[in-house]
């Protein structure tokens, strides 16, 4: 719990997106004083992902002060399943909301001041003391904090620079994703996969979608996007 008027120390987080905004307001809320430090140059912007709601994210959104709401997504009441063929070969009840990467990332963001969010700043070196650390960005600038928290992504100068011998090594498989205007698609499967979590399998792997927040978050029919994997 947070103790009021105490200060824990100062966290470096690196990297703005979503991991480094729950850290960094989880932190915040612990009594930490915290910034962060992106390396893009102006506000990201939407990454165009669906993200399916589930307990896990719910316990970390609430974790960073929000609730979920309706404004923050599709709602799904349930998964459908096709063959091959197009025919519906299974059905299951399950709530949840579609949200999507942008949606999230804005509630987030709002969270943190423009005093605390420092854009343009590509971490390029650290230098760790005794009970210190140092960060140095690519302008020549530096920061110094207790701790520092690299979330910078798959591509991660922190792990870098710090675990060299790491390296990222293909899995076996890869996924395709993408939106689309819900207009294209055709009124009778709209029917069928509106409100649901749409699986079927292909050939070597397999397919799903559902409905996403439009363009400037639009959640009205009509207005949405059909997101894809």
């Amino acid at each position: 719990m947070k103790t009021e008027g105490r200060q824990n120390g100062r966290v470096l987080v690196i990297g703005g997106s979503m991991a480094g905004l729950f850290a960094a307001i989880n932190l915040r809320n612990q009594g930490w004083q915290v910034d962060i430090y992106e390396r893009a140059e102006s506000e990201l912007a939407n990454r165009g992902a669906g993200i399916a709601t589930h307990n896990e994210l719910y316990q970390a959104v609430r974790s960073a002060g929000i609730e979920l709401r309706d404004e923050m997504g599709v709602h799904s009441d349930g998964r459908v399943m096709f063959d091959r063929e197009g025919s519906v070969i299974m059905r299951r009840e399950m709530q949840q909301i579609m949200t999507s990467w942008g949606l999230i990332f804005r509630f987030l963001r709002a969270q943190v001041s423009d005093e605390h969010y420092h854009q343009n700043k590509s971490l390029v070196d650290l230098q760790q003391h005794e009970h210190h650390v140092t960060a140095i960005f690519n302008d020549g600038s530096r920061a110094r904090g207790d701790w520092l928290i690299g979330a910078d992504g798959t591509r991660s100068t922190t792990r870098q620079l710090l675990a060299p011998e790491i390296e990222a090594e293909y899995c076996g498989y890869l996924g395709w994703r993408g939106l689309i205007d819900e207009n294209l698609i055709a009124p009778d499967v709209l029917a069928q996969l509106a409100h649901k979590m749409a699986f079927s399998m292909a050939p070597g792997g397999h397919w799903l979608g559902y409905l996403v927040a439009g363009a400037n978050d639009a959640l009205n029919p009509g207005s949405r996007y059909y997101n894809w994997g």
